[in-house]
């Protein structure tokens, strides 16, 4: 109850809510219902005076309850950094409410543990067959995990997966010449997160297949022929025609027998 001489309120009352694992402090006719964490940052008992600037503190943190039992949900989820958990409860944040409070009692407690948070991860992308420089840029840049942490994480048998990638994708580029093969599977292990160095090991092994290609240069040799003979002739129909198969990855031999299959085909027509 208050004090008419100091403001104070004297606790009357403190019961539990099992099921919402909350207390309810009752000061005579107010009263404040706080989670079991923040109720034990302080020490409450029935008969104690408790301070006005005590009190209404308390009010405020039950004000803030509902974000507050928010954010502990999303901090022991184990699916964000700190950082996310931080934008998602400053997002959430009402007027009254103080995000940067409810944030630093996270830490406080324990809840939030970026170390953790990044070795598991590294492991679930890397289970997913993602490499090394892909995960750290995500934990990086985007999770915004602290740099510190990021060196500690190990990433073994980055050279299988890459193969196992490689692997994985050639089926994607079966009809393209082996060069442009090559290239497209070099460039898909990058973007999956694999050094440089990795993804050109990975790729060494491949094979052209050449009844594929062959048939492959058959319909784009067949396309770009009569897309370009409507415009060009001689020279330029070679020139623009030569030029679009080669950088399609066909080998020029190839394309300069079909081109002569092409001419006498034509001179008998």
């Amino acid at each position: 109850m208050p004090s008419n001489e100091t403001g104070n309120r004297t606790i009357t009352s403190i019961s539990y809510r099992k099921k919402k694992k909350q207390y309810e402090v009752t000061f005579g006719l107010e009263k404040v219902v706080l989670s079991e964490d923040r109720f034990t940052d302080y020490y409450l008992y029935v008969g104690k005076e408790v301070p006005a600037f005590t009190f209404h503190q308390l009010e405020r943190e039950a004000n803030e309850e509902k974000l507050y039992q928010y954010a502990v949900k999303l901090a022991i989820g184990g699916s964000r950094s700190s950082y996310e958990v931080w934008q998602k409860i400053n997002a959430k944040a009402q007027v009254g409410q103080n995000p940067k409070e409810i944030y630093a009692h996270l830490k406080k407690n324990g809840l939030l543990d970026d170390a953790s948070y990044a070795e598991d991860y590294a492991e679930m992308k890397s289970a997913q067959g993602y490499g090394k420089e892909r995960i750290l840029y995500e934990l990086q840049e985007i999770k915004r995990v602290d740099p510190a942490i990021l060196e500690k994480l190990e990433f073994p048998d980055e050279e299988t997966k890459a193969k196992e990638y490689a692997v994985t994708i050639a089926p994607h580029f079966a009809r393209f010449p082996l060069s442009k093969k090559k290239e497209k599977a070099y460039q898909a292990l990058l973007r999956r997160g694999f050094s440089p160095t990795l993804a050109r090991a990975a790729i060494a092994d491949y094979q052209e297949d050449k009844e594929s290609t062959s048939r492959s240069l058959e319909r784009d040799f067949t396309t770009l022929y009569a897309r370009y003979a409507r415009q060009y002739q001689n020279y330029e129909l070679h020139k623009h025609l030569f030029d679009g198969l080669l950088r399609k990855g066909y080998k020029m031999e190839a394309i300069q027998e079909r081109w002569e299959e092409e001419q006498c085909k034509q001179s008998k027509i």
